[in-house]
């Protein structure tokens, strides 16, 4: 294929708009696109507990400076959006400013007062001061630091010093500190923008270069449709040509011709059976639909719909699989189909364009519609509404896309008139010069890279824990095999931060794609999932307080008190020896070291955990817990994937022969144990 480059325009942010940009209404993060040295970590506290260290945790980037220029705020700024306010850190990391947008958009009068907290511990508060409007608070040494920002009327006052308060339910913070190793890569997956001339043409936008990759693919007179046809996580082209009814898909070796369609139908693209790969199919806009099988080489025909409706697909429930939909101008309404039959959202007015993106980033998608005038009105199903975002300006044409790569769709719109893309980012948009006369503008993922997401549960030492000396990096022997096998097989990894029991069904949905949290291989488990060649062997080990004298093996178990982790194969002991009748109650908790702290106190008298872990606990933290039975069970580890996903499990398997043949397998061995 033919490729040379388009120079990119850079247009400044300030003197490109003479109209107004309306705040979004979603809550925004700096991104994972960005390039610098701050990690942002947003934390909240989980329904309103007095304890300040129990967080739900959100990697949200490392931000660009540069980017956050323009923005006209005294110099690079990195923005947070708090609600109303947002917190913002300068570029040399030791001021914070706290900005009050309601006073820039709405024209408040009287913004409301607020107070800065800073903890290197998250236990010790001490205040930097208090602000109203725009303010900012010397921090020092920021990067050892916790900020939180508490309005004035919501802290809590005490004889010694102001505490930002235990009883907010969604007190936010940040931390600053150097770049995620492996929470935060580089090299993030993302969507990008695009144009086709419909005569053979494709110029699609490089990220990387910051301007255009001209390819070639197709004729005169077709119509673009994009998707991942092989499964690989990147976005390849295709076309529909009307005059001879078929598809014409970009493949790795050339192209793929697909016979499929009849007058006047409308292409559509989808993960039919929710294998991981695009399928094409068409629409006839009156209740008939050709899914292209790619099984049987034929197409699957379902009715759903009926006359003058428009088609939209999109993976309604989070199980990877694309469901079908409609929009029906008439009635200003959706369509959708269920596993159930079908529901419907009243959504909608005269012109509009529907469009459609997972706007919360929880794996499925939602309905919206733009009236291409910079009104989106984009369907929150948590409040059954439409949440209304400002962003666009008359003539424009709808573009949505995952800009950032946190799993979140965001708007976009094509100008042709400019012919160029306004994006929207987590500080305000993007400018992007592309395009000409009578062109059709497309999204997809056209980086290169294999990039998977590795689902983890970073408290199970010393397989995968945080770093002492960064909260926010995740490292251990599992991280460390996997990007040894990641590095031998030429692919990325982000890693996820997930409770135990989310793992198998985050998989399952999408949101991740390697499971590699200590998981041991199980029948029950192997239903769900596909498992990697085992990794290492991980019985079970029955473990007691350091000084029980009473506890020697599992005969002395009866009505005691176990405490073991949500989800593990320790549990399901546990749960199995209660039912004969030979342990008392079972106390679930979500990590290892809380397990160890009910022992303690005294709550729980064992723990039945992976025979590793719990020898590497006794080894880090002596005459805390004993080891009475190391051989409850003998079992193994694995990396999972999705049940199907072939390619990458041959990667991990293959990955892992190699580095244990070159001994990178022994050394990681020997420095975790």
């Amino acid at each position: 294929m033919l490729k040379r480059k388009i120079p990119y325009i850079i247009i400044s942010l300030i003197l490109m708009f003479s109209f107004s940009i309306v705040a979004f209404a979603d809550e925004r993060n700096p991104g994972t696109d960005s390039r610098a040295y701050a990690n942002i970590v947003v934390e909240k506290e989980v329904g309103g507990t007095a304890n300040l260290n129990t967080y739900d945790t959100y990697i949200l980037g490392v931000v660009d400076m540069n980017k956050i220029e323009p923005m006209s705020l005294g110099g690079g700024y990195v923005i947070v959006d708090m609600g109303a306010n947002e917190l913002i850190l300068d570029e040399e990391g030791d001021d914070l400013r706290v900005y009050e947008t309601d006073q820039i958009f709405y024209g408040m009068d009287t913004p409301e007062a607020y107070e800065v907290f800073v903890s290197q511990d998250l236990e010790t508060w001490h205040s930097s001061g208090e602000g109203r409007g725009t303010a900012e608070f010397d921090l020092a040494d920021s990067k050892l630091y916790w900020a939180r920002y508490v309005k004035i009327e919501d802290r809590e006052t005490s004889t010694s010093e102001r505490s930002p308060g235990s009883d907010i339910d969604a007190i936010e913070a940040l931390h600053f500190g150097e770049k995620t190793k492996n929470v935060i890569d580089d090299n993030i997956s993302y969507d990008s923008v695009s144009v086709y001339d419909n005569a053979g043409t494709w110029a699609l936008w490089n990220t990387d270069t910051n301007s255009a990759d001209i390819v070639g693919f197709g004729w005169p007179d077709s119509e673009p449709i994009v998707g991942d046809w092989d499964g690989d996580g990147i976005t390849e082209v295709g076309i529909f040509n009307r005059g001879g009814n078929n598809f014409l898909l970009q493949t790795d070796s050339g192209f793929e011709l697909i016979g499929l369609g009849w007058s006047d139908v409308t292409p559509i693209v989808g993960d039919w059976n929710g294998e991981g790969a695009d399928e094409v199919g068409v629409y006839n806009n009156e209740g008939t639909w050709a899914l292209w099988n790619t099984d049987t080489n034929s197409a699957d025909i379902v009715g759903f719909g009926w006359a003058d409706s428009e088609p939209i697909v999109g993976d309604w429930d989070g199980d990877g699989a694309t469901e079908l939909g409609i929009y029906n101008n008439d009635g200003n309404n959706f369509l959708l189909q269920i596993d159930s039959g079908a529901t419907a959202i009243g959504l909608g007015w005269s012109g509009v364009t529907p469009v459609v993106g997972d706007w919360n980033g929880d794996g499925a998608d939602k309905v919206g519609v733009y009236n291409n005038e910079g009104t989106w009105a984009l369907w929150n199903t948590t409040t059954n509404s439409a949440d209304i975002v400002g962003f666009g300006w008359a003539g424009t044409e709808p573009v949505v896309g995952d800009w950032d790569g946190d799993g979140i769709t965001e708007v976009g719109i094509y100008n042709r008139g400019g012919n160029n893309f306004l994006v929207q980012t987590n500080i305000g948009f993007d400018i992007i010069g592309l395009g000409w006369a009578d062109v059709t503008p497309v999204v997809g993922n056209w980086n290169d890279e294999k990039i998977y997401v590795v689902g983890t549960e970073p408290y199970f030492p010393p397989f995968e824990y945080a770093d002492e000396n960064s909260s926010s990096e995740i490292i251990g022997f599992d991280v460390n095999l996997i990007n040894a096998i990641a590095a031998d097989q030429g692919f990325t990894v982000q890693w996820k931060d997930l409770e135990f029991d989310a793992l198998i069904p985050a998989l399952q949905s999408g949101q991740i794609d390697i499971i590699a949290s200590g998981m041991t291989i199980t029948a029950e488990r192997e239903e769900a999932v596909d498992f990697s060649e085992p990794y290492i062997n991980a019985g079970l080990a029955l473990a007691v307080a350091a000084d029980n004298e009473n506890i020697k093996s599992v005969d002395d178990l009866k009505d005691k008190v176990a405490a073991v982790q949500q989800g593990s194969t320790g549990s399901q002991e546990a749960e199995k020896l209660k039912a004969e009748g030979k342990i008392g109650d079972i106390i679930y908790l979500a990590h290892v070291n809380d397990i160890i702290l009910n022992i303690q106190n005294g709550r729980a008298d064992f723990t039945i955990n992976d025979l590793p872990v719990t020898r590497a606990f006794m080894s880090q933290n002596p005459g805390v817990i004993k080891i009475v039975d190391d051989k409850i069970t003998s079992d193994s580890y694995g990396f999972a994937v999705k049940s199907g996903n072939t390619e990458l499990l041959t990667m991990l398997n293959q990955g892992f022969k190699r580095v244990k043949e070159d001994g990178t397998y022994d050394q990681i061995m020997a420095k975790y144990f």
